[in-house]
Protein backbone atom coordinates (compact mmCIF):
# COMPACT_ATOMS: atom_id res chain seq x y z
CA UNK A 1 0.00 0.00 0.00
CA UNK A 2 1.32 3.43 -0.98
CA UNK A 3 1.82 5.88 1.89
CA UNK A 4 2.69 9.51 1.05
CA UNK A 5 5.81 10.90 2.72
CA UNK A 6 5.13 11.97 6.31
CA UNK A 7 5.62 15.66 7.11
CA UNK A 8 7.35 17.10 10.18
CA UNK A 9 4.38 19.41 10.86
CA UNK A 10 0.65 18.76 10.44
CA UNK A 11 -1.69 21.75 10.51
CA UNK A 12 -5.18 20.84 11.71
CA UNK A 13 -8.08 23.28 11.51
CA UNK A 14 -10.82 22.90 14.12
CA UNK A 15 -14.18 24.66 14.05
CA UNK A 16 -14.35 27.20 16.89
CA UNK A 17 -15.81 25.79 20.09
CA UNK A 18 -15.53 22.16 18.92
CA UNK A 19 -12.31 20.85 20.49
CA UNK A 20 -13.98 17.54 21.46
CA UNK A 21 -12.26 14.70 23.28
CA UNK A 22 -11.69 12.61 20.10
CA UNK A 23 -9.13 15.26 19.14
CA UNK A 24 -7.36 14.68 22.46
CA UNK A 25 -7.33 10.94 21.74
CA UNK A 26 -5.84 11.65 18.31
CA UNK A 27 -3.08 13.83 19.80
CA UNK A 28 -2.21 11.15 22.38
CA UNK A 29 -2.00 8.51 19.65
CA UNK A 30 0.25 10.78 17.59
CA UNK A 31 2.56 11.41 20.55
CA UNK A 32 2.94 7.65 21.04
CA UNK A 33 3.29 6.50 17.44
CA UNK A 34 5.09 9.54 15.95
CA UNK A 35 6.88 11.37 18.79
CA UNK A 36 8.88 13.45 16.33
CA UNK A 37 5.74 14.84 14.69
CA UNK A 38 4.42 18.33 15.50
CA UNK A 39 0.67 18.88 15.23
CA UNK A 40 -0.51 22.49 15.12
CA UNK A 41 -4.18 22.98 16.08
CA UNK A 42 -5.81 26.12 14.68
CA UNK A 43 -9.33 27.35 15.62
CA UNK A 44 -11.11 29.49 13.03
CA UNK A 45 -14.57 29.95 11.51
CA UNK A 46 -15.19 27.35 8.81
CA UNK A 47 -15.15 29.87 5.94
CA UNK A 48 -11.68 31.05 7.00
CA UNK A 49 -10.41 27.47 7.31
CA UNK A 50 -11.66 26.52 3.84
CA UNK A 51 -9.68 29.42 2.35
CA UNK A 52 -6.61 28.33 4.33
CA UNK A 53 -7.07 24.73 3.13
CA UNK A 54 -7.27 25.85 -0.51
CA UNK A 55 -4.13 27.96 -0.09
CA UNK A 56 -2.24 25.08 1.54
CA UNK A 57 -2.07 26.75 4.96
CA UNK A 58 -4.01 23.84 6.53
CA UNK A 59 -3.73 20.10 5.89
CA UNK A 60 -7.15 18.99 7.18
CA UNK A 61 -10.22 20.52 8.83
CA UNK A 62 -12.54 19.11 11.50
CA UNK A 63 -16.01 20.67 11.51
CA UNK A 64 -19.59 19.62 12.34
CA UNK A 65 -20.61 19.59 8.67
CA UNK A 66 -19.52 18.40 5.28
CA UNK A 67 -17.52 21.17 3.66
CA UNK A 68 -17.14 19.68 0.20
CA UNK A 69 -16.40 22.25 -2.51
CA UNK A 70 -14.79 22.12 -5.94
CA UNK A 71 -11.45 22.18 -4.07
CA UNK A 72 -12.22 19.97 -1.04
CA UNK A 73 -13.88 16.70 -0.03
CA UNK A 74 -15.26 15.48 3.32
CA UNK A 75 -15.48 12.13 5.10
CA UNK A 76 -17.14 11.19 8.39
CA UNK A 77 -14.67 11.55 11.29
CA UNK A 78 -16.79 10.61 14.32
CA UNK A 79 -20.15 10.91 16.04
CA UNK A 80 -20.58 11.93 19.65
CA UNK A 81 -23.68 11.94 21.91
CA UNK A 82 -25.05 15.23 23.19
CA UNK A 83 -25.45 16.37 26.78
CA UNK A 84 -27.10 19.42 28.27
CA UNK A 85 -25.68 21.91 30.76
CA UNK A 86 -28.27 23.54 33.03
CA UNK A 87 -28.17 26.16 35.80
CA UNK A 88 -27.18 24.77 39.19
CA UNK A 89 -30.67 25.40 40.58
CA UNK A 90 -32.14 22.83 38.15
CA UNK A 91 -30.54 19.96 40.11
CA UNK A 92 -30.87 16.30 39.00
CA UNK A 93 -27.14 16.15 38.20
CA UNK A 94 -26.38 13.14 35.99
CA UNK A 95 -30.02 12.14 35.48
CA UNK A 96 -30.72 11.62 31.74
CA UNK A 97 -33.28 13.91 30.11
CA UNK A 98 -35.03 14.07 26.75
CA UNK A 99 -34.44 17.07 24.50
CA UNK A 100 -38.14 17.93 24.48
CA UNK A 101 -38.18 18.10 28.30
CA UNK A 102 -35.67 20.99 28.45
CA UNK A 103 -37.93 23.91 29.36
CA UNK A 104 -35.37 26.72 29.57
CA UNK A 105 -34.38 28.85 26.55
CA UNK A 106 -31.57 27.02 24.77
CA UNK A 107 -28.41 28.85 23.68
CA UNK A 108 -27.84 27.79 20.08
CA UNK A 109 -24.50 27.89 18.21
CA UNK A 110 -23.63 30.99 16.21
CA UNK A 111 -24.61 30.11 12.62
CA UNK A 112 -21.81 32.28 11.21
CA UNK A 113 -19.10 30.43 13.16
CA UNK A 114 -20.67 26.98 13.62
CA UNK A 115 -23.34 26.61 10.92
CA UNK A 116 -23.20 22.81 10.90
CA UNK A 117 -23.52 22.50 14.66
CA UNK A 118 -26.38 25.03 14.64
CA UNK A 119 -28.28 22.95 12.06
CA UNK A 120 -27.64 19.66 13.85
CA UNK A 121 -28.77 20.90 17.26
CA UNK A 122 -31.73 22.90 15.96
CA UNK A 123 -33.05 19.82 14.13
CA UNK A 124 -33.39 18.01 17.48
CA UNK A 125 -35.54 20.68 19.11
CA UNK A 126 -39.29 21.13 19.05
CA UNK A 127 -40.68 24.14 17.14
CA UNK A 128 -41.52 25.73 20.51
CA UNK A 129 -37.94 25.26 21.75
CA UNK A 130 -36.59 26.88 18.59
CA UNK A 131 -38.97 29.84 18.96
CA UNK A 132 -38.08 30.31 22.63
CA UNK A 133 -34.33 29.82 22.22
CA UNK A 134 -31.99 32.44 23.66
CA UNK A 135 -31.49 35.62 21.64
CA UNK A 136 -27.74 35.21 22.22
CA UNK A 137 -25.61 32.66 20.39
CA UNK A 138 -22.34 30.98 21.32
CA UNK A 139 -19.16 30.29 19.36
CA UNK A 140 -16.95 29.40 22.34
CA UNK A 141 -17.26 27.22 25.43
CA UNK A 142 -16.54 30.19 27.69
CA UNK A 143 -19.60 32.00 26.32
CA UNK A 144 -22.09 29.15 26.69
CA UNK A 145 -20.93 28.27 30.22
CA UNK A 146 -21.17 31.93 31.28
CA UNK A 147 -24.69 32.22 29.88
CA UNK A 148 -25.89 29.02 31.57
CA UNK A 149 -24.33 30.19 34.85
CA UNK A 150 -26.62 33.22 34.71
CA UNK A 151 -29.47 30.83 35.59
CA UNK A 152 -31.72 31.71 32.66
CA UNK A 153 -30.85 29.27 29.87
CA UNK A 154 -29.49 25.84 28.91
CA UNK A 155 -26.93 24.63 26.39
CA UNK A 156 -26.48 21.48 24.31
CA UNK A 157 -22.91 20.32 23.73
CA UNK A 158 -21.01 17.21 22.62
CA UNK A 159 -20.75 14.91 25.64
CA UNK A 160 -16.98 15.34 26.03
CA UNK A 161 -17.38 19.14 26.30
CA UNK A 162 -20.30 19.13 28.77
CA UNK A 163 -19.17 19.06 32.40
CA UNK A 164 -20.64 19.97 35.77
CA UNK A 165 -19.15 22.87 37.74
CA UNK A 166 -19.88 25.12 40.69
CA UNK A 167 -22.30 27.04 38.43
CA UNK A 168 -24.06 24.34 36.38
CA UNK A 169 -25.17 20.71 36.27
CA UNK A 170 -24.71 18.32 33.36
CA UNK A 171 -27.28 15.75 32.18
CA UNK A 172 -27.04 13.24 29.33
CA UNK A 173 -29.60 13.40 26.55
CA UNK A 174 -31.73 10.25 26.31
CA UNK A 175 -32.76 10.60 22.65
CA UNK A 176 -30.87 8.04 20.58
CA UNK A 177 -30.58 10.43 17.65
CA UNK A 178 -29.11 13.23 19.80
CA UNK A 179 -25.60 13.12 18.37
CA UNK A 180 -23.15 15.53 16.80
CA UNK A 181 -21.51 14.40 13.58
CA UNK A 182 -18.02 15.74 12.86
CA UNK A 183 -16.44 15.62 9.40
CA UNK A 184 -12.85 15.66 8.19
CA UNK A 185 -12.24 17.83 5.11
CA UNK A 186 -9.11 17.77 2.94
CA UNK A 187 -8.06 19.11 -0.43
CA UNK A 188 -9.85 17.27 -3.20
CA UNK A 189 -7.83 14.68 -5.11
CA UNK A 190 -4.73 15.13 -2.94
CA UNK A 191 -3.86 12.42 -0.41
CA UNK A 192 -0.98 14.08 1.41
CA UNK A 193 1.06 12.37 4.09
CA UNK A 194 -0.50 14.72 6.63
CA UNK A 195 -4.09 13.83 5.66
CA UNK A 196 -3.32 10.10 5.51
CA UNK A 197 -1.71 10.18 8.94
CA UNK A 198 -4.58 12.06 10.60
CA UNK A 199 -7.11 9.59 9.16
CA UNK A 200 -5.02 6.67 10.38
CA UNK A 201 -4.77 8.17 13.89
CA UNK A 202 -8.57 8.54 14.03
Amino acid sequence: MYWPPLPELVRVGVAEGLACMPLGDMLRSAATSHPELRIQMIERPLSDMLRMLTLGALDVIFAPEQAATSDSSSILAWEEPLAVILPLACGDEGKPIRCAAIDLPIVLPDPDCLPGLDRQISSLLTPQQVRSSSASRFSSLAMIYAMVASGHCAGLLPRSLAVASDWNVMRLIQDTNAKVTVWLTQRRGEETGAAALIKALL
